[in-house]
Parts: structure tokens; C-alpha cells; sequence
């Protein structure tokens, strides 16, 4: 890409990884409170499909400008397949065996990003750099198909959705849900976009998993920045070999999923045989 546009500073290149990432932080805000509004299915649908739409420009791009702005922009659409999908997997899980579907859900956007790079160097060593966002859109358009035979799991959503059946079969207004809303369209969407970032900035929880976070993707993503150079530029592998670097990451995030059920069985283990040998002296 640089040699396509003429660029020969590495910083403006980098900015599409930093533009993405804005456009995540952004989206998430936005598209989060609006799926508690009308449900997890419609998000998804406009958002996966403005989405794929908005490869087509990246990937007939004529200069980095247009690269930039539309990855910021795919980036908001984006968005909604990371924010809205805890909510998705807490709809139709129940409370025992949520923390078991949350450890599997997260193989998506933990290894996504390494799987990304391992087939993108391939597709750039071979195809060129326009073809990788070909292969987003195909499966991009795989995410499409999914999301449209995936039906409403918001249970807010499906009793406003009944009621307003009942109302429109029946012509019986008294048909109602305790979830229909009662506030105006802009004071109701007010509500969902502050309560995010109010939540984000007062609650303890929230600030410290928002640091963490923070701090494992600046660290994953400047992985994705500082390979090229460490393996292409200084050893000089091929950009698919480069990609195959990526897989530690990986294979260490999913060693780490799949010990999620068995550190709290040895934390009781060890916490009952401590209170096993002292008994006496705690009794």
C-alpha cells in the first residue's frame, strides 16, 4: 500500500489500525444502548450490512485519506458484533453456565485479530493488499447470512414485538408489555447513550475493566504494529511468515479460555485443604 499511494512514513500507515480502533471505542457507545431500544437483531442486520458495504470503498481506495475515513466508519458498523454480543450470549444463557459461554465466545474477538493478520499476510504476499479486503467481505458476508437466521433474543424486545402483534390482530389496545415505552423517541435514546458513559466513568467495576482492557488491546494491537518490523524488516520473512508470528498470541489466549473452569475448581480445592489441616485452629 505504501508503494501504491507513495507513502513513505510508516506513522501515516499505522493511523488505519488507530482510526479502527477509534471507530470501535465510538461504536460501541453508540450502538450498544440502541440494540436495548429495538432489540439485538436489527443492530446486527444494519450494522453487518453497512459493514460490508463500506469494504468496497477501502478496498477501490485511490489514496489513504479514503482508507482512513471509511476504516473509522466500518469500524463504528463493526462495532456491534463486539458490544452487543455479550448481551446476545447473556439473553439465552442462564446464569449457571454463563461464565462457560462467555470463555467461548471470546475465542471470537480474542483470536479474530490473530487469525486476521495469519491469513491477511498470505492474501497480501499473493494477491496484493486490495485483496485482503476482499476476504473481509466474504466473510463479512458469511456474518450477514448468520445474522439473518439468527432470531431476537432480547426479551424486552420480543414482548414489545407481541404486544404490538396483539394490538394490531386484536385492535384491542389494552394489549400492552411493562417494556413499552411511554418516553419520546430523543429523550428515551438521551437516556441509553448517557447511561454508557456514565456508567464507564462512576462505577468501580467498570473503570477497572475498562483500564485492563485498555491495557491488553494497546498491547495486542502494538504487537500488530511492531511484527512487520521485527520479523519482515529485520529478518526478512515474507508477510505470510509474518502472519504466522501472530499464532503465540493465539494459542496463549486459548490456553487461557480453556483454563477458565478449572482455576476456580483449584482455587476451592485449595482454600477447602487449608481449612481441612488448620480446622483446629480456626474452630
Amino acid at each position: 500500500m505504501m508503494e501504491t499511494f507513495g507513502i513513505h512514513s510508516k506513522t501515516l500507515v499505522v493511523l488505519g489500525i488507530t482510526t479502527y480502533l477509534a471507530g470501535l471505542a465510538l461504536g460501541s457507545l453508540l450502538l450498544a444502548p440502541l440494540s436495548e431500544m429495538y432489540g439485538r437483531r436489527p443492530v446486527y442486520l444494519i450494522a453487518v450490512f453497512m459493514f460490508i458495504v463500506l469494504i468496497i470503498p477501502c478496498a477501490l481506495a485511490q489514496n489513504l485519506g479514503t482508507i482512513l475515513a471509511v476504516r473509522f466508519l466500518g469500524a463504528i458498523a463493526g462495532s456491534a458484533m463486539i458490544s452487543n454480543a455479550p448481551g446476545s450470549v447473556s439473553d439465552i444463557v442462564s446464569d449457571e453456565y454463563r461464565a462457560l459461554a462467555f470463555s467461548i465466545w471470546s475465542i471470537g474477538p480474542m483470536n479474530g485479530p490473530i487469525i486476521g493478520p495469519l491469513i491477511g499476510g498470505f492474501v497480501f504476499q499473493f494477491k496484493g493488499w486490495r485483496w485482503t479486503n476482499w476476504v473481509v467481505m466474504i466473510g463479512a458476508g458469511a456474518s450477514f447470512f448468520m445474522v439473518l437466521i439468527t432470531p431476537e433474543t432480547y426479551a424486552p424486545a420480543i414482548l414489545r414485538a407481541k404486544s404490538a402483534k396483539k394490538r394490531k390482530v386484536t385492535g384491542d389496545e389494552r394489549w400492552y408489555s411493562r417494556y413499552d415505552d411511554k418516553k419520546r423517541f430523543w429523550p428515551l435514546l438521551r437516556e441509553n447513550l448517557i447511561r454508557p458513559i456514565s456508567m464507564a466513568v462512576k462505577e468501580p467495576i467498570c473503570i477497572f475493566w475498562n483500564v485492563y482492557i485498555a491495557l491488553v488491546y494497546g498491547v495486542m494491537y502494538l504487537c500488530f504494529v511492531s511484527y512487520p518490523i521485527v520479523f519482515s524488516e529485520l529478518r526478512g520473512w515474507t508477510p505470510g511468515m509474518t502472519g504466522l508470528a501472530f499464532s503465540g498470541i493465539g494459542v496463549g489466549g486459548l490456553i487461557t479460555i480453556g483454563c477458565v473452569r478449572m482455576i476456580p475448581v483449584q482455587i476451592a480445592r485449595t482454600v477447602l485443604l487449608q481449612f481441612w489441616l488448620f480446622r483446629d485452629k480456626l474452630l
